[in-house]
């Protein structure tokens, strides 16, 4: 009697450290969650630019015009264009109607039409330079009576396309603004002559009877408001650069301002 007791205590003892187990759960145990970031955190500033295709940007294609000059760079579209629209594509030379040998010397793309005119990185090949330097007169372009390009715009023409004759602008940070508080007619007057007119208007030509070259022959024309009245493309004058483009406003705005303050020669 006395083991069949011990026995049944045996037994209910062995029940109740079952049930006070924890239970078993027989399904996989879920990983825990880590946070990426934390362990191989990413440098957003370090990473190469990327298209929607994950492949790097190629930064060449970024819009040149948001780069800040460059002292050392010869721009297209500051440096060159105004020297060939105010030069070489005047009326009979090289605008849009008169083309002469087929050659437009308005734009970049015109200018690409021809592959022997610029050839980038090699003054030899390029007819453009070897025209606007060559020694005989008769082949010299602007052709004579028209003035030759001063050594300056040579000097940067040759520096274009020694750079690569490419199709550049810059930001000068200016944000294009202009200004007219103070000009000056040998720093600020004369350099537009000597881009846009002095082809036209220099000392051996005179277009007109009207010379650009000097502050005395500029300074008559002013005073008579004809120069205002040419560059505006007022109704009544001439547009000048005859055949070519309007000159910049900003341009525009400084000889305004010159000759508002009194046609000085400063």
């Amino acid at each position: 009697m006395r083991i069949s007791v011990y026995f049944v205590l045996i037994i209910l003892a062995f029940l109740w450290s079952c049930h006070s187990e924890i239970p078993f759960d027989p399904g996989p145990m879920d990983p825990d969650v880590i946070d990426t970031m934390l362990v191989n955190p990413v440098d957003t500033s370090m990473n190469t630019p990327q298209d929607s295709t994950g492949m790097p940007v190629d930064s060449s294609a970024i819009d040149s015009t948001l780069a800040p000059c460059d002292t050392s760079v010869i721009y297209f579209e500051s440096d060159i264009l105004p020297i060939l629209i105010g030069n070489c594509a005047n009326a009979g030379c090289h605008d849009p109607i008169s083309a002469q040998h087929e050659l437009v010397l308005t734009s970049y793309d015109a200018l690409k039409l021809h592959d022997d005119v610029i050839v980038p990185f090699d003054l030899d090949k390029s007819e453009l330079y070897e025209k606007i330097t060559e020694d005989k007169v008769s082949d010299r372009m602007p052709p004579a009576p028209n003035e030759a390009l001063t050594q300056d715009q040579i000097v940067k023409i040759g520096k274009w396309i020694l750079q690569g004759a490419q199709n550049n602008s810059c930001n000068d940070g200016s944000n294009h603004s202009c200004d007219t508080a103070i000009i000056s007619f040998a720093n600020d007057v004369k350099p537009i002559f000597d881009t846009y007119c002095i082809t036209c208007h220099g000392s051996s030509n005179a277009n007109g009877g009207v010379s650009l070259i000097s502050y005395n022959g500029a300074s008559s024309v002013a005073k008579t408001g004809k120069l205002l009245g040419v560059v505006k493309w007022t109704d009544g004058f001439l547009m000048m650069p005859l055949g070519g483009n309007q000159i910049p406003d900003c341009d525009i705005n400084t000889l305004s301002a010159w000759i508002n303050q009194g046609v000085t020669n400063n």
